[in-house]
């Protein structure tokens, strides 16, 4: 099922990037409807009909308080579900009491945090485990463990590498099992150690603790994941085991049912997944 959604915010920016967050998020839409303020949202929801308003607060010519108010007040907009997009910290209570809104998400957000809220709201499917979402997870934990960030793969076909590459493989268990793997070449993955360790890469520590940081990746990408396809009952995730791998073994790697292929830098790196 797809949904018409209608964006408002006064920050064309902010706009653009809830629009590629709904994509990221796996959120199935008709049409992404914009609006600058809440006299412009006003004017298109006479015009067109929305299954989900994501709304700020603080914007001018009419705020998203009044923009609620009035929303609520109608017989024909009463029913439409709102979720408030904003950088202010609110509670739950005015969330559903002050400004009867169906949801909140605060600002910075991530998609994950999109992607549930409209999920409790609209029953969206979270499609976890398919290969944009598994990319997604990797990429949060690579950001922050080793400030660099990946894309995904053009028409999601890897390329190859003339390098060797590791390949890093972690089992779990619990409410639900499987396996996921993380492979990328022997030189990225150096690079990857030297920024979690804020070294450069040519010191030859940050060549040491290469298969370190393959494995921590790995390690912490698991429990995420896991976390989210267990619907957050207990999962364990065994010790990772990283093996190095020659370059004419690559191909071989999206053959798994979940194959989530990028790029980090340039290089190409593979997520996979297997559930039992």
């Amino acid at each position: 099922m797809a949904f018409e959604i209608l964006v408002v915010d006064d920050s064309a920016v902010t706009r653009s990037l809830i629009r590629k967050t709904l994509s990221y998020a796996h959120i199935p839409f008709v049409r992404c409807l914009e609006a600058a303020d809440g006299r412009e949202a006003l004017e298109i929801l006479d015009e067109h009909w929305v299954d989900l308003v994501l709304a700020d607060l603080n914007m001018p010519v009419m705020s998203g308080q009044e923009l609620l108010r009035i929303m609520r007040d109608s017989r024909q907009l009463a029913d439409v579900p709102v979720i408030i997009v904003t950088s202010e910290s609110l509670s739950q209570e005015q969330v559903e009491s002050e400004w009867r809104a169906a949801a909140y998400v605060r600002k910075p957000f991530t998609p994950e945090e999109i992607r549930d809220a409209i999920a409790s709201l609209v029953g969206a499917d979270e499609q976890t485990s398919k290969p944009q979402w598994l990319l997604e997870q990797f990429a949060n934990v690579l950001e922050t463990m080793a400030f660099m960030f990946i894309e995904p793969q053009p028409d999601n076909e890897p390329t190859a590498t003339t390098a060797d590459f590791l390949r890093g493989r972690i089992s779990f268990g619990g409410a639900v099992s499987g396996e996921m793997s993380l492979s990328l070449p022997l030189p990225l993955a150096v690079r990857m150690a030297a920024g979690a360790l804020g070294i450069e890469p040519d010191d030859p520590v940050a060549a040491e603790h290469a298969s370190d940081i393959v494995g921590e990746l790995l390690n912490i990408t698991c429990g995420h994941v896991s976390e989210s396809l267990a619907g957050g009952a207990g999962v364990d995730c065994g010790p990772p085991a990283v093996t190095q791998h020659e370059s004419a073994d690559w191909a071989d790697l999206t053959a798994e049912p979940t194959a989530a292929p990028g790029l980090v830098e340039g290089q190409p790196v593979v997520v996979g997944l297997r559930v039992r």
